[in-house]
């Protein structure tokens, strides 16, 4: 079966046994050149090589370019478990951005630092980790069915 997920630009559909669980589970890792599926996004995007995630924007008036190359699991934990099968339910994935670069008692990291190797990038890091979000999303509009 598959199942569909909604963002604000991508709806990618995948493969999942039937069941239920509590989590959503998912791979990031480097776009390399042996599967099919990343050669064909390496096509459409040729700097993606052996990289992960890459961010261009300006912080301060100077551009800055953060570029990962990590390959990491992530389990996302959802407030009831979700039903996988006929019938079964739809889950949303975010990932809030405003939440990647704040320091723990207010301000901001400068982006370009989380290319050093060292505690701001290791902030960084685990700030990136925690701003994935899954819940089940059956009519697809972004917000929590379970809120409801």
């Amino acid at each position: 079966m598959r199942m569909g997920a909604w963002g604000a630009r991508h709806r990618p559909a995948v493969d999942v046994p039937a069941g239920s669980d509590p989590v959503v589970g998912f791979d990031i890792h480097k776009a390399s050149s042996s599967g099919s599926a990343d050669r064909a996004f390496r096509v459409a995007n040729p700097n993606f090589r052996d990289i992960s995630m890459g961010l261009e924007g300006t912080y301060h008036g100077r551009v800055f370019t953060l570029v990962r190359n990590a390959n990491a699991k992530r389990d996302v934990p959802l407030s009831k478990p979700l039903t996988i099968g006929e019938g079964g339910d739809d889950v949303t994935v975010t990932i809030d951005m405003t939440e990647w670069f704040l320091r723990p008692n207010g301000g901001l990291y400068s982006p370009a630092e989380g290319n050093s190797a060292g505690f701001v990038r290791a902030k960084i890091q685990n700030n990136i980790r925690n701003a994935y979000r899954a819940f089940r999303g059956t009519n697809r509009d972004g917000k929590n069915d379970d809120d409801r």
